[in-house]
């Protein structure tokens, strides 16, 4: 008997949490190649520790050997030539990179001179959001552009002291859902600067109600058919946003 075929075996006796992982790896086995625990649990809509006692509940020590045996099997079933996987590995990405060309461009060019205005810009991304606020910090400071970057939910509450009229805010969201807006904008929420802009991949994403602009990027789409980590896209957008930057200050 063959790992998944273990699992759907398995499946009645386990818990609801752990029924949600063995959902998710039965009708996605083949992501337990690129992705990591943390992944797969945002993905199957549960914890790390669900996928941890799945993993368990299945007879291996972690998702390590779980993975191991799993991509074992997987292998035999559907080898491949290793040209073809690599030449699809790089289709996967060069489809998400002609799919930001669907970015709304008047937002964009809204975003830009929102950022070159002398003022403070507020940078603001927690947890998986957090790498291309960061990013976007540095590429002004490149380009000598003031700005502050919070990737910390607790120093939030000194951030939202310093939003003002005049503040360029951005908030970089992923899932665009309200959790951490709330626990890091709440004080804000009813008196936004008029150049706030929310970057979200989620195009109905609640928070855009909130925010001035709104920019959407590719990637929920994405999302159930590739390979592409989602955290890559909002950090290709910064790339191209601070190139833009770049041409505009100049």
């Amino acid at each position: 008997m063959t790992l998944l075929q273990a699992i759907q075996t398995k499946i009645g006796s386990l818990s609801p949490a752990e029924q949600k992982v063995a959902n998710y790896l039965l009708s996605r086995p083949d992501t337990v190649e690129t992705y990591t625990i943390t992944r797969i649990a945002k993905l199957a809509h549960t914890s790390t520790s669900a996928v941890l006692r799945f993993c368990q509940s299945m007879g291996y020590d972690g998702y390590k050997d779980f993975r191991f045996t799993l991509l074992s099997e997987l292998k035999q079933q559907h080898p491949q030539n290793s040209s073809q996987s690599y030449s699809s590995f790089l289709l996967e990405y060069q489809d998400m990179v002609q799919s930001l060309s669907s970015i709304n461009k008047r937002e964009l060019d809204s975003l830009i001179e929102a950022l070159i205005n002398p003022n403070l810009n507020i940078l603001v991304g927690i947890f998986f959001s957090s790498l291309p606020a960061k990013a976007l910090q540095f590429g002004l400071e490149d380009l000598s552009i003031p700005s502050i970057c919070t990737e910390d939910i607790n120093h939030s509450a000194h951030i939202n002291k310093l939003i003002q009229e005049d503040t360029t805010l951005v908030y970089f969201s992923l899932s665009g859902t309200k959790e951490n807006f709330n626990q890091a904008l709440k004080e804000v929420e009813h008196h936004m600067p008029a150049n706030s802009f929310l970057i979200t991949l989620n195009a109905k994403s609640p928070l855009s109600k909130l925010f001035k602009h709104t920019i959407v990027l590719p990637g929920k789409s994405l999302n159930a058919s590739s390979i592409v980590d989602l955290q890559s896209i909002p950090m290709l957008f910064v790339e191209i946003l601070l190139n833009k930057l770049h041409h505009s200050s100049h």
